[in-house]
């Protein structure tokens, strides 16, 4: 089994304020999103919805806004702007020894 090199930075703290461009593939590299015809990206009912959960995302999210963003057949491109928190200053995670504690992503952060 091939293993994919982590290319995050390990010590970065990945919930501060700042733009993030993050690229999402498709396993295996399927065409899932649509196809490209005479140059152009013609998005199928999955990239719709891929679409419309990027759109959907300060809604649920009060602290990013969405910069650029494009569907491709495989992948997807976009900049995701994490803007600061009021009370930031205050440790958000509170680490209680448990094992869902230790590895899940801090909240804020760009995981989440």
């Amino acid at each position: 089994m091939r293993r994919r090199k982590q290319i995050r930075l390990r010590e970065y703290d990945y919930s501060q304020p700042g733009a993030y461009f993050i690229t999402v593939c498709v396993k295996d590299r399927n065409e899932m999103f649509g196809e490209i015809v005479d140059g152009e990206m013609i998005r199928n009912d999955c990239g719709n919805i891929v679409q419309s959960c990027w759109e959907e995302l300060p809604a649920h999210f009060e602290n990013i806004q969405l910069d650029e963003f494009m569907v491709m057949p495989n992948h997807i491109h976009g900049i995701i702007i994490i803007l600061e928190q009021p009370g930031r200053d205050v440790q958000l995670n509170i680490p209680t020894g448990d094992y869902h504690s230790r590895i899940s992503p801090r909240r804020g952060s760009l995981s989440v």
